[in-house]
C-alpha cells in the first residue's frame, strides 16, 4: 500500500495540474508539458522506481503525446511538418551528446566496481606487494586510496542518487 501511493502520486499530480486552466499568456500545450514535468519532479522526490526510469517514462510520454503536449499549433500547421519524426528526433537528441554517454559509462563502471569488489582486491594486492615494512604499507594504503577514491565516490553517488 505504501508503494502504491508513491507510484500513483506523480500521475495524480500531473493530471491535477493538467486539469487546471493554463495561466494567462501561456499556451495550453505548454501547460500540459509543465504538468508532465511537475509529475516527474514528484516522482523523483518519492522515487517509486529508479530516477532514470522515471525520466525515460516522461520522455516517452512527451514523445507519444507530442502533438498535444510539445508542439504549438503553428508548428503543427506548417506544411511538411511530421509530428512523429520531430518528436522522435527530440526524444533521442539527448543521446547524441557525448557527455551523456560519459556519465552512463561512469555509472556502469561504478556498478561493476561495487559488485565485483575490485577495490578490496586491488588493496590486498598492494598490501601483499608492499606490506613488508610499516612505511611501505603506508605507501600502499596511500596509493590504493589515491587510485580508488574517485571510483568509490562514483559508486556512492550512484547508490545515493
Amino acid at each position: 500500500m505504501k508503494t502504491l501511493w508513491k507510484a500513483l502520486a506523480p500521475i495524480a499530480a500531473a493530471i491535477v495540474i493538467a486539469l487546471i486552466p493554463a495561466p494567462a499568456g501561456l499556451a495550453q500545450h505548454t501547460w500540459y508539458y509543465f504538468a508532465i514535468f511537475a509529475g516527474v519532479i514528484v516522482g523523483l522526490m518519492l522515487e517509486p522506481i529508479p530516477g532514470a526510469a522515471i525520466g525515460l517514462i516522461a520522455v516517452t510520454i512527451v514523445a507519444v503525446l507530442s502533438e498535444w503536449v510539445f508542439f504549438s499549433p503553428e508548428q503543427l500547421a506548417k506544411p511538411g511538418f511530421n509530428v512523429a519524426n520531430a518528436s522522435l528526433a527530440w526524444a533521442l537528441s539527448g543521446f547524441s551528446n557525448g557527455t551523456v554517454w560519459l556519465i552512463f559509462g561512469a555509472f556502469m563502471f561504478a556498478l561493476g566496481y561495487e559488485k565485483t569488489g575490485l577495490g578490496r582486491r586491488i588493496a590486498l594486492l598492494l598490501v601483499r606487494a608492499m606490506g613488508r615494512k610499516t612505511l611501505t604499507l603506508g605507501y600502499a594504503v596511500m596509493v590504493a586510496d589515491a587510485v580508488l577514491a574517485p571510483l568509490e565516490v562514483a559508486a556512492q553517488n550512484r547508490t545515493a542518487g
